[in-house]
């Protein structure tokens, strides 16, 4: 599910579904892009229409920052939590190295 803050598109995850979407995508050998955005990356977007296109053809766009998951939770998404992007690395690779 994503949830649409200006022209972006901004999934509703946390650090545990992010980690397993990304785990499947690597096991299924599926090419694709994620994007940790904070407000800086969104209202780029708003600004460069070809920006905006980048951003929403990502197949995850993390809250990265706390502007954007309070925008969430506005709108609707209580439970929405800050998904940060060096944290959902660390996450994703503490994951792997317990296998």
């Amino acid at each position: 599910m994503k949830q649409q803050l200006i022209n972006s598109f901004i999934s509703v995850t946390n650090y545990q579904e992010a980690c397993d979407q990304i785990e499947d995508w690597a096991t299924e050998r599926i090419s694709c892009y994620v994007i940790a955005a904070n407000v800086h990356v969104v209202m780029t977007g708003f600004w460069q229409p070809h920006y905006q296109e980048i951003i929403n053809q990502a197949v995850l766009v993390t809250p990265d920052g706390m502007p954007l998951v309070w925008a969430m939770r506005l709108l609707g998404i209580k439970h929405q939590t800050r998904v940060y992007g060096h944290n959902l690395m660390l996450a994703c690779c503490d994951r792997e190295a317990k296998v």
